[in-house]
């Protein structure tokens, strides 16, 4: 086994182990967790899944994205904590596991691996991951856009490519948090 997967291995290993152990141990923390959770439990019950509504009203906060992942979710796994939390504990997976193939592709392997660790083993994005927030989904999306951004800007083979697909991942994001979404493109 090369050293990329180890590498890959391990760092799949770690981040179930930060990310999903004991996800549902806890009750939702207010005020969001369990605003979030509502809002996606009324567009279940409404069968209005295009407007988010929380006690019936519309709330306008936040776009839909979110609380689709949510209700697919606990459409598989139940409605309870676990279930809630699921989409934002994968997504900090995810981020750990794209800055590795960034960090490797932009400096080496080492180097993609240990920012990862240092990601991982940090506190802010394991505890944002495992709530029920959108950061964790946005700030994936986000990172998803740099880095089709960056390999557009400097690959010249498929660059129309990467460019589709970064734009892609920035509408993901306008659909997760709103009009934010598009900073990759100044940055």
């Amino acid at each position: 086994m090369d050293l990329k997967k180890k590498y890959f291995l391990i760092l799949v290993f770690l981040g179930g182990l930060v990310f999903l152990n004991n996800l549902g141990a806890r009750d939702l923390w207010e005020p969001d967790e369990t605003r979030y959770a509502v809002v996606a439990r009324e567009m279940k019950e409404t069968g209005d899944w295009i407007v988010p509504r929380l006690n019936g009203v519309v709330y306008s906060e936040k776009p839909p994205l979110f609380f689709w992942l949510v209700n697919g979710s606990t459409l598989l796994l139940g409605d309870n904590e676990f279930a809630n939390r699921l989409p934002s504990a994968l997504a900090g997976l995810v981020i750990v596991l794209v800055t590795f193939f960034f960090g490797a592709r932009l400096f080496n392997l080492r180097t993609g691996f240990l920012t990862s660790l240092v990601l991982l083993t940090g506190f802010f994005l394991p505890q944002i991951s495992r709530w029920v927030m959108l950061d964790s989904l946005f700030t994936m999306f986000f990172l998803f856009s740099l880095f089709h951004l960056y390999h557009g800007y400097k690959y010249e083979e498929r660059r129309r490519v990467h460019y589709l697909v970064a734009g892609g991942f920035i509408g993901l994001g306008v659909l997760t948090k709103g009009p934010i979404a598009y900073l990759p493109v100044l940055i």
